[in-house]
Order: structure tokens, then C-alpha cells, then sequence
């Protein structure tokens, strides 16, 4: 995969909570190409979605444009 520095990976946690999905990434969002999530055993019997966004840093700006790659429920 080929990185630059106006690119960035970012990626998020989901669980499930009383039929909607609720965001629980730590914040700041994990950055990286890969992170790692560790989960104990209250995740047992939970279901999780895990999310990646790609974001670009906008021309002529310091804002940051993210796009989801891919995701895995």
C-alpha cells in the first residue's frame, strides 16, 4: 500500500447496542495501515463491526477528506 504524508488510514470500532450500532473507537481514531483492538470476555457473545477510512488532505488546505475502504461485521 503506498503511503504519503497527505494520506492517512483510520480506523473504527462498532458494537451493537439494542438493534444500532454505536461508534467505540477511542478517541483520537486509531491511525496506521494496521492497529490492533484487544477485546476481553465481556465481547463474548457481542457483535462488533470494524471500519477503515482512507483520508486525503485537501489542496490548498489543512482539512482532511475520508473515504471508507472496507469493513468487517
Amino acid at each position: 500500500m503506498f503511503e504519503t504524508p497527505d494520506i492517512q488510514y483510520n480506523w473504527a470500532i462498532w458494537k451493537k447496542k439494542t438493534g444500532k450500532w454505536v461508534n467505540i473507537t477511542e478517541r483520537p481514531p486509531k491511525p496506521g495501515k494496521s492497529v490492533s483492538f484487544n477485546f476481553g470476555q465481556g465481547a463474548i457473545g457481542e457483535e462488533f463491526r470494524l471500519e477503515v477510512y482512507k483520508a486525503k488532505k485537501k489542496l490548498l488546505s489543512d482539512e482532511w477528506e475520508a473515504k471508507k475502504m472496507g469493513k468487517i461485521q
